[in-house]
């Protein structure tokens, strides 16, 4: 008899789920990049101003984002398969209505909320999939599912430019809304990963996989030593186990029965308000909030998502302020993508030859984005702005690829939707209240190109942060040190 666990299986249908995620943001990302290029002419015609267009871009980012702190729970309670499920119907639903947009407010509810509400779904549960599938492996899976849907920034701007000349806005909104539907295949592929654990021997479990399992007590309490013999090991009907009774994770609605009796009590002798906190923080995780790491870590983040997005889906207006041409646009686009897919793929093994961790390498990706898009404010001409879009697409691909590994090398992976959940909204939060002023800047300035200082500046913030804590860090460890050798 031979003692072994279950595990993620790291490979299997997790290629599958790979493949899922990889269609999925294949078609998304894309279609929220060439948002600007297709309706800049579009919202000049109907006489919006700067403020009023970064407005609607902004609302349909903040709004994916801040609803990320209910889809976390509802990702544990529904499963990230239904959550992205739906995720594509809000997103097809939401392109239709905004083909039929001709005023402000149509474009908010339709592109604004409705849109955003399904691509804040999909980006929850298509990362929580991947990331529940993958633990050994996950840094280079990452690597290479970013890579693949990097193809999509690179196709689309061309694709978009050539239906431009076929055919009206609004018929390409109908089409591009028909290509969305994908995702709810891509949804389908995304199977509990319950269904796919693996039985490996104690000993051959490794630190990550070891962490996966052993994240709290709960788990310590509740994870079974699975007795399984060589010569009979039904890997079927492990596959319908619960994950509950695999890892011991909790999920939404479960609890130990000494924790039911423990918050039975708590209800007979709290106030309404003590009760209710507690609900909060057992469904939200806001307990992760007294980590000081942990929120430095999602406010880094979210000041450098706020600034990337920004400049992501402000590019077409940025280019058009060089009057170039749609198709002249569609290249610099496609260049931008070119660049950012290549390092991609190469970003992984850079960060494994210089061998650091992930948040010192996105610093580091950083501090170079705002040198590559400062490179902007000095250049004249199409040919020097595709070596500008090669330097910032290199910089992004690197860039997306360490910023998605920080938050899940920080957090155990069943906090991780709690955790994203709080990531997303506070993204939403700074991007409502940062991401006007970028369409101010325009209306006072008369160009998107000065937005680029504020962007770096919100950038640099982020690094700005990161660098105050690991000085706090560094200067408290030597401090402990020291009172160590006195002591002795």
């Amino acid at each position: 008899m031979l003692r072994r666990k279950l595990v993620p299986p790291d490979g299997g249908w997790g290629w599958m789920i790979a493949a899922g995620v990889a269609l999925n943001f294949f078609i998304i990302f894309p279609i929220a990049q060439t948002f600007g290029l297709l309706y800049k002419d579009i919202f000049n015609d109907l006489g919006f101003t700067g403020t009023q267009n970064t407005l609607i871009l902004n609302t349909n980012l903040a709004v994916s984002n801040i609803c990320g702190i209910v889809i976390g729970p509802l990702i544990k309670h529904y499963g990230y398969r239904a959550i992205s499920f739906a995720s594509g119907i809000f997103i097809v639903l939401g392109l239709i209505f905004t083909a039929h947009s001709t005023r402000f407010e149509h474009f908010m509810i339709a592109y604004g909320i409705i849109t955003s509400l399904g691509y804040g779904m999909g980006l929850q549960g298509f990362s929580v999939a991947l990331n529940s599938y993958f633990v050994k492996k996950r840094s280079k899976v990452n690597g290479y599912v970013s890579a693949i849907y990097g193809l999509g920034p690179i196709l689309m701007p061309q694709l978009v430019s050539y239906m431009m000349t076929e055919f009206d806005v609004k018929s390409i909104m109908i089409i591009l809304a028909a290509v969305a539907g994908h995702v709810l295949v891509a949804a389908l592929l995304l199977q509990p990963v319950e269904w796919h654990m693996v039985p490996v021997k104690e000993d051959e479990i490794n630190e990550e996989e070891d962490k996966f399992l052993d994240s709290n007590e709960y788990t310590r309490s509740r994870r079974p030593s699975v007795l399984l013999t060589d010569s009979n090991i039904s890997l079927h009907a492990i596959s319908r186990l619960s994950i509950d009774e695999l890892t011991g994770s909790v999920c939404f609605e479960q609890n130990t029965g000494n924790n039911n009796e423990k918050y039975k009590m708590l209800s007979e002798k709290a106030s309404f308000w003590e009760r209710f906190i507690d609900f909060m923080n057992r469904t939200f995780n806001f307990e992760m909030l007294k980590d000081p790491t942990f929120v430095s870590i999602v406010l880094g983040l979210s000041l450098d998502f706020l600034s990337e997005i920004n400049c992501l889906i402000l590019i077409p207006f940025i280019m058009a302020d060089f009057n170039l041409t749609t198709e002249q646009i569609a290249i610099f686009m496609s260049t931008f993508a070119i660049a950012d897919i290549i390092l991609r793929f190469l970003a992984p093994y850079i960060a494994e030859i210089l061998n650091r961790p992930e948040r010192q390498m996105l610093m580091i990706t950083l501090l170079c984005l705002i040198c590559a898009r400062s490179s902007l404010l000095f250049v004249n001409g199409f040919v020097p702005l595709l070596f500008c879009a090669v330097a910032i697409g290199s910089c992004r691909g690197a860039r997306l690829v360490y910023w998605s590994l920080v938050m899940p090398c920080h957090v155990p992976i069943e906090k991780l939707p709690a955790a994203l959940g709080l990531q997303f909204t506070i993204n939403g939060i700074l991007i409502f209240m940062g991401g006007p002023l970028l369409g101010v800047i325009k209306d006072v300035t008369g160009t998107y190109v000065k937005c680029i200082y504020l962007i770096n500046l919100i950038t640099f913030m982020a690094v700005l942060i990161w660098s105050i804590e690991f000085i706090i860090k560094k200067y408290k460890s030597k401090k402990i040190d020291k009172k160590e050798n006195c002591d002795i």
